[in-house]
């Protein structure tokens, strides 16, 4: 398997998770009336607006593919003198 591949999977899982929690927030926050207005509005809009970190790590993995398969880099190597 890619890593793109897995990175689609976490990111499903991903979403799955954060509706999910945003649900069970919902019902929670609706379960207490008192708190409903600011609270409820910052906390569902934290969950609205969740950065997905998982796009640049892909991104960073095509990126490095396709230099070592056109470029050919140089791999460092370390030499010590004494």
């Amino acid at each position: 398997r890619t890593v793109n591949n897995i990175v689609l999977g976490v990111q499903q899982y991903q979403t799955a998770l954060l509706t999910s929690l945003r649900e069970k927030m919902k019902t929670i926050l609706e379960r207490h009336p008192d708190s409903i207005g600011p609270l409820q509005e910052e906390v569902l809009s934290t969950l609205d607006n969740f950065q997905d970190p998982f796009p640049l790590c892909a991104a960073t993995n095509l990126q490095d593919r396709a230099t070592q398969m056109h470029f050919n880099p140089v791999t460092p190597e370390e030499i010590i003198i004494s």
